[in-house]
């Protein structure tokens, strides 16, 4: 890069000033204390195309896994596939989007620009009929109308749903301990979130319970960048390739199932001796938590089958 290439123009200067107003006002609001982040000036705004193509990877991985996954949260029969994959600005993604999605804002890593994943109203309504219990195949979608603050709440559900799937088949997502930040129904709300940003966007296209639509998700191309990096060789570890990770099948996931906690002051736990018998606080038939890779899932009640300990699953958490 020459002296004349590295200068910066005076566009990305006021850019950088303005930015530096806003979090100082933030900060004097109360809203959120002050990050400071070292900017990596060989990180590009695009993605290269071998990067692309793990992106893609990633992603028709997760629409295969969620078929299943989804399906058995919903209880209803999902179909899901990842049909295109382009590099753009968020303005060009919130082009896309019809007048009123519903849509997740993403957090993939922390105090980093957030990822948006749209569903189409057909999609997203008969998710939520099958999750208030609905029967599937008799879900009638309105969508000339907002998502209410209670719908919002339990389509947040939906979403982690989706997320924490994402996280068990890409483990270099997983590290970074992605979150559901929240469901929005206005295009204001991401506009700021959105648009200035350099995104990878990906249309995928589904069926749920009968109803079709399509699912629109634009992901920062600077944190996808930063995830795809954590996930490269390091010295003495193997990398784990998405295809390999779309065997499912054959994948172990740690399953845990808690009878329950208690806490002991240290002069009690300095006691304790072969015999002695702990109070967990729980009843023989209280639901018992089931945790699967670490996050809570599901309930369940504790039971015996063949002559050994079993659990019964009994709902989601």
């Amino acid at each position: 890069m020459s002296e004349e290439d590295s200068s910066l123009s005076q566009r990305e200067l006021d850019t950088l000033f303005q930015s530096i107003e806003v979090a100082q006002a933030r900060v004097g609001s109360g809203q959120q204390s002050a990050q400071v982040t070292l900017y990596d000036f060989r990180q590009a705004s695009k993605l290269s195309p071998d990067q692309v193509r793990q992106v893609q990877e990633v992603l028709q991985n997760l629409a295969r896994v969620l078929r299943r996954t989804l399906g058995l949260y919903l209880n209803a029969s999902v179909w899901l596939e990842t049909r295109a994959l382009s590099q753009g600005t968020g303005e060009q993604y919130l082009s896309n989007l019809p007048d009123q999605p519903i849509t997740a804002l993403f957090e993939l890593l922390p105090h980093a620009p957030k990822a948006v994943w749209h569903v189409d109203a057909p999609l997203a309504y008969a998710a939520l009929h099958c999750m208030l219990g609905g029967k599937p195949g008799r879900c009638e979608v309105v969508t000339d109308r907002e998502v209410s603050p209670v719908e919002a709440t339990v389509l947040r559900r939906f979403f982690r749903e989706i997320l924490d799937t994402w996280a068990l088949t890409w483990t270099a997502l997983g590290q970074g301990s992605p979150s559901v930040r929240e469901v929005v129904g206005d295009l204001a709300k991401l506009d700021g979130e959105v648009r200035h940003e350099q995104v990878v966007m990906a249309l995928i296209e589904g069926n749920i319970a009968g109803n079709e639509g399509r699912m629109w998700v634009g992901l920062p191309a600077g944190v996808l960048q930063m995830i795809l990096r954590q996930g490269e060789n390091r010295e003495g570890e193997r990398r784990v390739s998405p295809s390999l990770l779309s065997s499912t099948g054959t994948t172990q996931v740690a399953l845990q199932v808690v009878l329950g906690t208690r806490r002991m002051w240290l002069s009690e736990l300095r006691s304790l001796e072969e015999g002695a018998i702990l109070d967990l606080g729980h009843h023989t038939q209280d639901p018992v938590e089931v945790r699967l890779a670490g996050k809570r899932k599901f309930a369940g009640r504790t039971g015996v089958q063949r002559g050994r300990v079993a659990i019964e699953i009994t709902g989601t958490s």
